[in-house]
C-alpha cells in the first residue's frame, strides 16, 4: 500500500476499494462512496467532512448517508 500511496503522489491515479472508511480517510484525497451501482458522494475527503457540521468522521458521515440518504 505505500508504493500505491508514494505513486499517487507522482501524479499517478491509484484506484483503492475498502469498506474500511479510516483506511481511507487516511490515505485517499478523493473518495467515491458507490451504493446499488450508483456514486452516492464524490468528492475531497476534507471536504466531504468539512460539508456536514454533524460528523466528526467520514465513516460516521458514510454510515450516517447509506442508512437514511443525504442531510
Amino acid at each position: 500500500m505505500a508504493r500505491a500511496v508514494s505513486a499517487s503522489g507522482d501524479g499517478i491515479t491509484v484506484v483503492f476499494s475498502s469498506h474500511l472508511v479510516a483506511d481511507l480517510e487516511r490515505t485517499c484525497g478523493y473518495l467515491i462512496l458507490l451504493a446499488a451501482a450508483q456514486v452516492r458522494i464524490a468528492g475531497p475527503a476534507h471536504a466531504l467532512l468539512a460539508g456536514s457540521a454533524s460528523f466528526t468522521s467520514l465513516d460516521d458521515l458514510v454510515v450516517s448517508y447509506l442508512r437514511e440518504g443525504p442531510r
